[in-house]
Order: C-alpha cells, then sequence, then structure tokens
C-alpha cells in the first residue's frame, strides 16, 4: 500500500531595515504558496520508502518581473527509513532539522541519520546540505549570486538528549559543517538547551557556540516560548 498526504501553506513577509550584505530580496515583501504532496509506501516489515513533490507559487508581482519565474515543481526528498535492532535510521534525502527549532540546521539533505533510545537519547549524522540556501547556512555570506550544492563538503554531528520527569527536557550537541571553497570558513557549533513543559505552554532555553575563525559573534542565546501545537498530518 501507498499512503499519499499533503499540506498547503500561505507565506507572508513585509522586510524592511538595512542590512551590510548585498540586498537579497528583490522587493520588499514575499507572497508565496507552497504545496506538498507526501509518499509513504512499505519496503517490507522493517522499512519504508518515502518521496516528496513540492510547488511554490509566488504571488509577489514585483519579483516575478524581476526574476521571470512564478512557480518551480521539485521532487524534494526520496528517503528509506527503518530499524536496524534498536537503532532508527534514515538514509536518502530530506529534512534535516539540527536544534529542536532548527536554528542551527534547517533544510534538505544528502545523508544518513541515526538514533537510540527514547527518554534518554543519542543521535548522529553524517552527510552534506542537498542545497546551499545561503539565507539557512551556518555562517555564509549572503549574496545575490546563486551558489552550487557544492558550497558545503560535508557536516556531520551527534546530540544527546534527556526527559528529566514530564516537565524538563534538556539537549546539547555538537555540529560541524566543513566547506569546499576557499574564502568560507569551517564552523563549529555547540549547543545547549533547556526547556519546561507544562499542559500547552512550552519555555525553552538554548546556548550556542560558534568554533568559527572569522564569526564577528561567536555566541548565541535563544529564549523560545510555545502555546499549543499545530501539525500536518504525516504518514506513520
Amino acid at each position: 500500500n501507498v499512503i499519499i498526504t499533503g499540506d498547503v501553506r500561505a507565506h507572508f513577509a513585509s522586510l524592511s531595515g538595512t542590512s551590510s550584505s548585498p540586498k537579497v530580496y528583490n522587493s520588499n515583501r514575499t507572497e508565496k504558496i507552497r504545496t506538498r504532496l507526501t509518499f509513504q509506501g512499505r519496503v517490507n516489515d522493517n522499512w519504508d520508502f518515502v518521496g516528496r513533490i513540492e510547488n511554490n507559487h509566488d504571488l509577489d508581482t514585483q519579483n516575478i518581473k524581476t526574476t521571470g519565474n512564478q512557480e518551480e515543481t521539485l521532487f524534494q526528498n526520496a528517503y528509506l527509513k527503518g530499524r536496524i535492532g534498536g537503532v532508527a535510521v534514515k538514509a536518502g534525502r530530506f529534512d534535516l532539522v539540527r536544534d529542536e527549532d532548527g536554528n542551527i540546521f534547517d533544510n534538505q539533505f544528502d545523508g544518513i541519520t541515526m538514533s537510540y533510545g527514547n527518554k534518554y537519547k543519542i543521535s548522529g549524522y553524517y552527510g552534506k546540505p542537498s542545497f546551499t540556501d545561503t539565507s539557512k547556512m551556518p555562517n555564509r555570506i549572503i549574496t545575490n549570486t546563486p551558489v552550487d550544492n557544492e558550497g558545503w563538503r560535508k557536516c556531520y554531528g551527534v546530540n544527546l538528549s534527556a526527559e528529566l520527569g514530564k516537565t524538563i527536557s534538556l539537549t546539547t550537541g555538537y555540529d560541524s559543517f566543513i566547506d569546499n571553497e576557499n574564502g568560507f570558513d569551517d564552523n563549529h557549533i555547540f549547543d545547549a538547551s533547556l526547556k519546561y513543559h507544562s499542559g500547552k505552554v512550552t519555555l525553552g532555553l538554548s546556548g550556542f557556540r560558534s568554533g568559527s575563525d572569522t564569526a564577528k559573534n561567536k555566541d548565541g542565546v535563544v529564549v523560545s516560548f510555545k502555546y499549543n501545537k499545530a501539525f500536518a498530518k504525516k504518514p506513520k
């Protein structure tokens, strides 16, 4: 059997302010509609195959006139997921989110992830970013010039997490992004976070330390507040 699910997202952003980097956007706003179809099929008792098609439709007339592009459709993800003994494995091209909120990395990734445990968990990954989207990459210079997929030669990381009762969770991790070009610096990031859960409310405090030699600000802090959650239905 093949399970097909989908979701639709409308996106609007108004941009203002100045930046020392070259202008990334062609107008001061973005208006887009994103639709996704996900296909999941059973390979055998332990493994599933998952693929995803994504369409992005640009509603910003000024941006369309500048770029000449109104929409694009991509076969984005294709991966296998299953278990080897007690270890959960995912391999192929898929969305990798490092740090629960994606503060370190939240993009497509070619490689493998492995995790073991539930209440106390260790997980790791090895591979490289699928696309060098400079707006989402750690320590990259944002320019109007497209950067090819070889911008990052490889990346890897390990993460430890623990749930202390029903209200407290702790995580710590290390991530390394190795550059393939002269002029950009490798980045090695340490992170730790503490989250408090109570009913529908989650409070979080995360700290980050960059090992990049060229980073102007090596330390970062993120304070988060969440109320309730909304989920897109995903294949089981």
